[in-house]
């Protein structure tokens, strides 16, 4: 991350070292024109820097889009692994309850005086309601 806003920032002064480039070739261009001198060769560096300078431009809205996108990605997946967890969480929880539940059940069943088999069977019912939750 560090070495990307580095580049974005470098690619920016690129840029702006650029634009002050070709203000000073107007400049130039404008002080033959009022001289009368022939501008054919400074009027051609221009064209060449303005070129340049869109090709720079177009460089730094990839860089810029290419972070934006890694950013929103890193949200994305940070958000997916907290989800996970906390998905994760509440199994356990519901997993506690239950085992809570039938240790409270089992454990009324077998201190209530036996009967015979219905105790068994109440047993079995108790614990085929626990393992359909």
């Amino acid at each position: 991350m560090k070495f990307t806003n580095k580049r974005i920032e470098s690619a920016r002064g690129q840029v702006i070292e650029t634009e002050q480039r070709i203000a000073r070739q107007r400049r130039r261009i404008e002080k033959l024109l009022i001289e009368r001198q022939p501008t054919d060769e400074a009027q051609a560096q221009l064209d060449i820097m303005e070129q340049s300078l869109l090709a720079k431009a177009q460089f730094l809205a990839i860089l810029e889009r290419d972070l934006a996108d890694e950013l929103s990605l890193q949200r994305r997946q940070t958000h997916k692994r907290i989800e996970a967890e906390t998905a994760a969480a509440l199994p356990a929880r519901e997993l506690e309850h239950l085992a809570e539940d039938f240790a409270a059940r089992a454990t009324e069943l077998i201190l209530m005086p036996s009967e015979g088999p219905e105790d068994l069977e109440n047993l079995a019912k108790a614990l085929r309601s626990l393992a359909a939750r």
